[in-house]
């Protein structure tokens, strides 16, 4: 068909079919992104739920020694810090469905039936890791003497450590300027490193049902070595301008 422009007729055929082509490279390259992307997500979870589920299933909930009991609650750990991750994903998942859906495409059929296997398989290792605590429950409470002397050992170091961070250099204004961004930088890896360990003692300490541990230490001290940058940074900032 041709359309008249002014006093110039122009073949829009051309046109149309070069324009029409693009659109349907540019379509096929975009939901075929947001397909991978699915894909992948899928992948991931598969890996994680494959590397995780053995461990689970091995809980009998007769485990004694505190070095088992530390090896679960990572694994506890592992799944609670997933839980908002994979949850999120999978609405993001749906949405990509529904997007494809509008632009009459589907997921290969192999990639449906694992997103359609996929939340039952995340629910069911939930449950699998619910029961898990219920049996090793009792055992932590038969052991509760080595698991509160665990805890009250890492809450003393806890406090310990709070205080060499109170009452070091760092707070004085005769210490120089690189001695104090050492010991702060120093001081952060170190209560990086008890954050970590406290990642599975949380755990633990609910399963015990007692507060032995106030794990808000540790958010005081990382509060304090912030402070304490910002102090030493602006004291920087305005010695330089001088």
């Amino acid at each position: 068909p041709c359309k008249n422009v002014g006093w110039i007729q122009v073949n829009i055929q051309p046109i149309k079919k070069t324009i029409e082509t693009y659109a349907s490279k540019w379509m096929y390259t975009y939901t075929n992104y947001l397909s991978e992307q699915v894909l992948s997500s899928l992948k991931s979870l598969d890996e994680f739920l494959k590397r995780i589920e053995p461990g689970i299933e091995a809980i009998t909930g007769n485990e004694r020694d505190i070095h088992s009991f530390m090896q679960l609650m990572r694994l506890f750990n592992e799944v609670s810090t997933q839980q908002q991750e994979l949850d999120q994903k999978f609405i993001a998942m749906k949405r990509t469905i529904v997007l494809l859906d509008k632009y009459g495409q589907q997921l290969p059929d192999t990639t449906q039936k694992f997103y359609t296997a996929a939340p039952i398989r995340w629910n069911n290792l939930k449950m699998k890791v619910s029961q898990a605590k219920q049996r090793l429950g009792p055992r932590i409470q038969s052991e509760a003497l080595s698991v509160e002397r665990r805890l009250e050992d890492f809450s003393n170091r806890c406090q310990c450590l709070h205080q060499e961070i109170d009452n070091c250099e760092a707070f004085f204004k005769e210490c120089l300027l690189v001695t104090a961004y050492g010991i702060i930088d120093s001081f952060a890896k170190r209560v990086e490193k008890m954050e970590a360990e406290a990642q599975d003692l949380i755990e633990l300490q609910e399963l015990l049902e007692k507060d032995i541990v106030d794990f808000s230490f540790i958010k005081s001290m990382f509060k304090h070595l912030n402070s304490m940058r910002r102090v030493w940074d602006t004291y920087k900032l305005i010695r330089d301008q001088q």
